[in-house]
């Protein structure tokens, strides 16, 4: 009995409206690995993790005050480990929830962009929260704060923290960067 390439075409269809395990050895009961996009960010529960190695940046009158910037702890910062969860909206957004936001973003998700940030297609996804967070060193408002992963997405995903502190004249400001993962 022959059968038609179009019902062959069928089955095969039918037998992917889930995972398939490719590669796997015959009888065997291995599932097929966690769907991931083409950037390497996988669905799924992490902890937000941040690094106390932090650096600064300071330009105009707050130039020569990094150390002092650089000398608030994570905790006066707000960047505690929390667990989140980070969902694929679409290829171009990613988006990182869960109540461990609040203390570092003041919101409960953030929607990561991806955007091309050179020619010859290099990426990254970022986030950028304005709004007003506690008074820094020197009296120093802290207006910003920014998350961005390059691309290629490592594993666990590897960010940047930016937070920007802008003097009350706005002709100055003072950035802290501080590194990131999301650890499974």
């Amino acid at each position: 009995m022959r059968i038609s390439p179009r019902i062959m075409l069928a089955l095969a269809l039918v037998g992917c409206g889930e995972d398939v395990p490719l590669g796997v050895a015959f009888g065997t009961t291995t599932d097929a690995a966690t769907d991931v996009g083409t950037d390497g960010f996988v669905d799924g529960a992490y902890t937000l993790t941040f690094d106390a190695s932090v650096t600064a940046q300071c330009n105009g009158t707050l130039a020569g005050s990094e150390s002092t910037f650089e000398a608030q702890s994570l905790a006066d910062l707000g960047l505690l480990d929390k667990p989140v969860t980070l969902t694929r909206i679409s290829d171009v957004l990613v988006r990182i929830s869960g109540a461990g936001l609040l203390s570092s973003f003041n919101q409960t998700s953030v929607d990561l962009d991806r955007t091309s940030v050179a020619s010859g297609g290099v990426y990254e996804w970022y986030v950028i929260v304005d709004d007003d967070f506690p008074l820094g060193p020197m009296g120093t408002p802290q207006r910003q704060r920014s998350l961005t992963f390059p691309e290629p997405i490592a594993s666990p995903p590897r960010a940047t923290a930016r937070l920007r502190y802008v003097s009350m004249s706005q002709t100055s400001s003072c950035d802290l960067f501080v590194p990131v993962r999301l650890v499974p």
